[in-house]
């Protein structure tokens, strides 16, 4: 099930894994947009009045005066830049450093790297649903901060720790970064009480 770039290694039952793996996603994307209903709901009569009223440059001002939007900005975007850069970047950061472990050993790092933020997500919910959402997210970021902290007192002498920090680094990450809608309803529900929007 290893993916190897080598010249004339057959990729066959890395080609069956794959098409059999998208063949599933496509069909539970199927099914849950089968599922999601959407409801219009007519506009009232003050809800298009108080569209009228505001205009961008006021909607501008109300999100400049919330401090808490600005936060969340400025983390969301270091956050997104992580995500993207490990995603994009991890493949070439450990074949550079454990270039001269087995393709088999680093290929697993890769995969496990990519399959365990699905499932930390998955059980990371009810944690969320007992201890809260910013609890765990600060949580999360300690441990990351730890974690990094740990790995550049140890150096990176160890394959073991680089492999280790590698997953567990990406999968810190991914954990933040999904919960990051969760956040931005916060956010606009937020904005709806104070500005007294109708609706968000």
């Amino acid at each position: 099930l290893y993916w190897n770039p080598a010249d004339g290694v057959p990729q066959t039952s890395f080609s069956r894994f794959s098409a059999a793996v998208a063949l599933l996603a496509a069909v539970a994307f199927s099914f849950s947009a089968a599922k999601v209903a959407v409801e219009e709901k007519a506009e009232s009569a003050a809800e298009k009045e108080e569209k009228s009223r505001l205009s961008p440059s006021v909607v501008a001002r109300q999100l400049y005066r919330q401090h808490n939007l600005g936060i969340f900005t400025l983390v969301s975007a270091l956050q997104v830049f992580e995500c993207t850069f490990e995603k994009n970047f991890l493949s070439a950061f450990v074949d550079l450093l454990l270039g001269d472990q087995p393709r088999h050993v680093r290929s697993m790092i890769i995969s496990t790297s990519f399959i365990l933020p699905w499932l930390t997500t998955v059980l990371i919910g009810p944690l969320i649903n007992r201890l809260g959402l910013y609890p765990v997210i600060r949580s999360v970021m300690l441990l990351k901060i730890a974690l990094s902290l740990t790995v550049l007192l140890l150096g990176h002498g160890s394959p073991l720790v680089i492999g280790l920090y590698a997953v567990a680094a990406r999968v810190l990450t991914e954990c933040i970064c999904r919960q990051s809608p969760v956040v931005l309803a916060d956010l606009v529900d937020e904005d709806k009480v104070l500005n007294m929007r109708p609706k968000t």
